[in-house]
């Protein structure tokens, strides 16, 4: 039994937290940790967690704990990765590894320099089952040679929230969405990104650019192999989450979840024919954010290492961070890889 401590208890912690006790076999909750008392105090009264604390390194030092699964603000991954890397803890940390391409870089070297432990980085779509069947048919040659990518990763429009603080304590709409999408083109093309371009701005929330942000933008990328990608990334859709995906090839394409539907009814009335659409990312890959700890957990328990490298988690940063400066240049890009 794998004994994982959760960090950060909003609403992915708190949905870490109930597939370690409920759903993923050989792990089990052992403590988690919060900044806030008061939100801790609540959890594990409600919950029946058996420890929680508000100090990370308290939670470090622990004998009985094998591993942090850290789900807090994307601000703070790269110090708490490195920490519990030098404390002897495996590590699983939402994404991105780090808000800057020079965090990256670091969590990549503490990571490498500990090859005893699992650094692994939660990009959840890998293991969501409609991407991995995808990836099975393109390997087995399918749709012949993949040449291009392209991804909508839309959020449901949920308002300007709080532009200064959301852009402190997670980056970007770069930083934050984009690097989904980067991953996946990546992954499925085989190939590394060596140039990008990207337009944008704020159509319908001008305070995000008061903070250098976006609330819509578009990406196109070029590969060393010559493939491409498209990417077009907004938190302003009004009919819900909408994570699209299309992979084409010479001899073919696959096309995932064009229409995001919450269920498999199409409902005729009055207004029309509709289908409901899914509201959230929770909603979404609920199935794929299991799946990720599960794989976690058993490179732990057998001594393997998980497909995603820490050099991967940081190249995804590098290219996200190259997408902005290419909005905010209105240039091409270069960010060739060095792996």
């Amino acid at each position: 039994m794998v004994r994982l401590a959760v960090a950060g208890l909003g609403d992915l912690g708190k949905h870490h937290c109930g597939n370690i006790r409920w759903s993923i076999p050989n792990a089990g909750l052992a403590a988690v940790y919060t900044r806030s008392r008061q939100t801790l105090d609540r959890y594990c009264s409600a919950h029946d967690v058996p420890s929680g604390t508000t100090d990370y390194e308290d939670l470090l030092d622990r004998s009985d704990i094998d591993a942090v699964v850290i789900a807090t603000p994307v601000s703070t991954h790269s110090d708490m990765i490195i920490r519990a890397l030098r404390k002897g803890k495996h590590v699983f940390c939402e994404k991105p590894m780090g808000m800057t391409p020079q965090e990256a870089a670091r969590v990549q070297q503490e990571a490498e320099a500990h090859p005893e432990l699992v650094c692994m980085t939660g990009f959840m779509r890998r293991f969501d089952p409609s991407y991995l069947s995808a990836k099975k048919r393109i390997e087995s040659g399918a749709i012949g040679k993949p040449f291009m990518y392209r991804g909508y990763s839309l959020d449901k429009d949920m308002g300007p929230e709080s532009a200064p603080e959301r852009i402190n304590v997670n980056g970007i709409w770069y930083t934050e969405m984009l690097v989904h999408d980067i991953d996946l083109a990546r992954w499925f093309l085989g190939s590394d990104v060596v140039n990008v371009r990207a337009i944008g701005g704020c159509y319908k929330y001008p305070v995000y650019g008061e903070y250098g942000d976006i609330d819509n933008a578009c990406t196109i990328m070029e590969f060393a192999d010559r493939s491409m990608a498209m990417f077009f990334t907004g938190r302003t859709a009004p009919h819900g989450s909408h994570v699209e995906t299309e992979i084409i090839g010479t001899e073919g394409m696959i096309r995932i979840n064009p229409i995001p539907v919450r269920d498999r009814i199409t409902w005729y009335g009055t207004q029309g024919v509709s289908q409901e659409c899914v509201t959230d990312y929770l909603e979404r890959f609920g199935e794929a954010f299991r799946a990720e700890v599960q794989e976690f957990a058993s490179c732990i328990e057998h001594g393997t290492k998980p497909q995603m490298t820490p050099y991967d988690s940081r190249r995804v940063t590098e290219i996200a961070d190259a997408a902005y400066q290419a909005y905010v240049t209105n240039s091409m890009v270069s960010c060739k890889g060095d792996g």
